[in-house]
């Protein structure tokens, strides 16, 4: 479909319309990667289906150490453009692909013998698919149209400058948020079991152990992130990113909302709740896009002209509101109050927020190097965090029984690290 679109889009003239200033080369070449790595997202679900996480998450640190080496070495060599990027992009997730069917192989997963189903049973399973999958592929039309048209109204109105200004900081929001994606298909693995076996009870217990710490942690390396913004702009982009700054601060609140968002999904995708959860992506996708808008637009047309600090406001206010409305519906399934974890999303950051300050303003006072004052900020607002972890949990309006086995798990690696 994707090619398809692709190709009658070029031919049909209105190609200009869709990708402005881009050459049909560089249109082309995303549409191999995002095809490869929608087959990478398949694959990947098929590794946490069979328990193959820690072997399969191996390979993806492998591909990413990998991925490093080749743009280091594009970069040393003069050769590093956007064709390259691309090129070494498809070129490494067609890796990780190699390397996840072996594994699948290896495990005797992939030599499984087709199943024989009868024509009965083959009607009754594909009406079960039609009606699980039919609201979210409304949704995920829905969706994807929508962070299209926005992707396209700011490169019309901002330019490609804007473009990579957001895409820079959505990045980096979506880099500290690899820690709690990682974790959710094995969420989604128990809750569906727990579901499947009418234990709503240890539905429960997983909802409201799993939420509340994934949240945390993710709101630790937001905080910090939305502190430093200039400093992660300037390492990672250049002083050409320093433009970016805003938009990276704004969206370090994205990490905290981006996990707490993703949790309260995979409950309405085990307990088969997924019409109700289309009808809320719907509802926002629809407020999004006039919001949008309205932060995109110049002033000659009604609007405020932010760039890329517009949509990074409008994707995290969106994502909040998002959050409250499926929050509320689960709290409803399980039987939870919705007042206590809504007043959790606003309570929890605000520790870490404190410590982030207190560690910039005094390092930046007394370091002059942006590099060391970056580290130094970190490891000290590391230090209090964890400290604060350890003796106060309910400071993050954690319980001591929800840290304890991080704590120790993390004492265990460090233990091991220093004495073997």
């Amino acid at each position: 479909l994707a090619l398809i679109f692709v190709l009658a889009a070029l031919f049909l003239g209105f190609g200009r319309v869709l990708w402005p200033e881009q050459p049909p080369t560089l249109v082309w070449l995303g549409v191999a990667w995002g095809i490869l790595y929608w087959q990478n997202q398949v694959t990947e679900t098929l590794i946490h289906a069979y328990g193959l996480t820690v072997p399969g998450e191996i390979l993806r640190v492998g591909q990413k150490v990998l991925s490093l080496a080749v743009l280091a070495a594009l970069y040393l060599v003069g050769r590093l453009n956007i064709v390259e990027f691309f090129l070494s992009g498809i070129g490494l997730l067609a890796v990780l692909q190699i390397g996840w069917f072996l594994l699948l192989r290896r495990s005797g997963h992939l030599e499984v013998p087709a199943a024989h189903l009868r024509l009965d049973e083959a009607r009754r399973l594909g009406a079960e698919l039609y009606v699980y999958s039919k609201p979210l592929l409304i949704a995920s039309w829905v969706g994807g149209g929508a962070v299209l048209l926005e992707r396209w109204v700011l490169q019309r109105f901002g330019g490609s400058v804007e473009q990579g200004q957001y895409t820079l900081s959505f990045q980096i929001a979506a880099m500290f948020s690899l820690v709690t994606n990682s974790l959710s298909p094995l969420l989604t693995r128990d809750l569906s079991a727990s579901l499947i076996d009418e234990n709503k009870d240890r539905a429960r217990d997983l909802f409201v152990r799993a939420v509340p710490l994934m949240y945390w942690l993710a709101a630790y390396f937001g905080v910090f992130c939305s502190f430093h913004a200039s400093e992660i702009a300037h390492l990672l982009g250049g002083s050409s990113y320093q433009g970016a700054a805003v938009a990276i601060r704004i969206m370090g609140i994205y990490p905290a909302l981006q996990a707490f968002g993703n949790l309260n999904a995979i409950l309405y995708y085990s307990s088969g709740r997924t019409n109700t959860y289309a009808r809320i992506c719907n509802l926002i996708a629809a407020i999004g896009l006039p919001v949008s808008f309205l932060l995109l637009a110049p002033h000659r047309m009604w609007g405020f002209g932010l760039g890329a600090e517009g949509l990074a406001i409008k994707i995290t206010a969106i994502t909040f509101l998002s959050n409250q409305l499926l929050l509320w519906k689960n709290a409803q399934f399980l039987g939870l109050k919705f007042r206590k974890y809504f007043i959790f999303q606003l309570h929890t950051p605000v520790p870490m927020v404190l410590f982030a300050w207190l560690t910039s303003s005094f390092t930046q006072a007394w370091i002059a190097n942006q590099i060391l004052c970056f580290l130094a900020a970190g490891a000290a607002y590391t230090a209090m965090t964890g400290l604060a972890l350890v003796l106060k949990p309910e400071l993050f309006g954690l319980e001591r029984s929800m840290t304890r086995p991080l704590i120790t798990l993390l004492y265990g690696r460090l233990r091991s690290s220093l004495f073997g």
